[in-house]
């Protein structure tokens, strides 16, 4: 995407982007969360405190 894009969208944000449209781990099936913490951990990696920040929007988001 940041390639189409012609970089001038920063990789990092393209990154927090689409995984932000992850679902809660809370509503996920233990196969569906395997899958979604691989997903979480490699973006980690390469971003540090995404997790962070997931963690946050689900908790605000189970809240309301």
């Amino acid at each position: 995407i940041t390639k189409a894009a012609k970089y001038l969208v920063p990789e990092r944000d393209v990154a927090l982007s689409v995984v932000s449209q992850l679902p809660s781990p809370r509503t996920l099936a233990d196969g569906e969360l395997e899958a979604l913490h691989k997903v979480i951990d490699k973006v980690e990696v390469a971003y540090p405190g995404i997790t962070a920040k997931l963690q946050k929007k689900w908790s605000v988001a189970e809240a309301a």
